[in-house]
């Protein structure tokens, strides 16, 4: 749609308005407000790898698989997961489980994943 009107918008822009908009149905039929860490627009919109930081940043981004296609396959579900209730789940239980394993996914993204991303490529 971008394109369609000029391209008024410039990549980081519609990231952000992507992330910041982020909408599901729950399962009675209403839009909520849903859970986005950012990762989905940036991945999308930039491909590759990225990780996200506060307030939608991009702290890193690396391109690999270009040329590839991607097929994400989404199962239907009877539970809705939209709203208060999911921030709760990932959130609350993502800050728990995020601080137990805190200095091992250091250790596995630091030192393991991003001295080889250059060899992906």
């Amino acid at each position: 749609m971008n394109e369609a009107v000029g391209s008024p918008l410039n990549n980081t822009q519609l990231r952000h308005l992507i992330g910041r908009n982020f909408v599901e149905e729950s399962a009675d039929g209403n839009i909520a407000f849903g859970f986005e860490t950012g990762v989905g627009p940036a991945a999308s919109t930039y491909g590759g790898m990225a990780v996200m930081g506060d307030e939608l940043a991009l702290a890193y981004h690396h391109p690999f698989a270009e040329g590839k296609n991607v097929f994400i396959v989404i199962p239907p579900i009877t539970i809705s997961s939209a709203g208060t209730q999911e921030f709760d789940l990932l959130m609350n239980r993502g800050r728990t489980l995020d601080y137990i394993d805190r200095e091992l996914k250091h250790i596995c993204s630091s030192w393991t994943l991003f001295p080889h991303l250059n060899v992906m490529t």
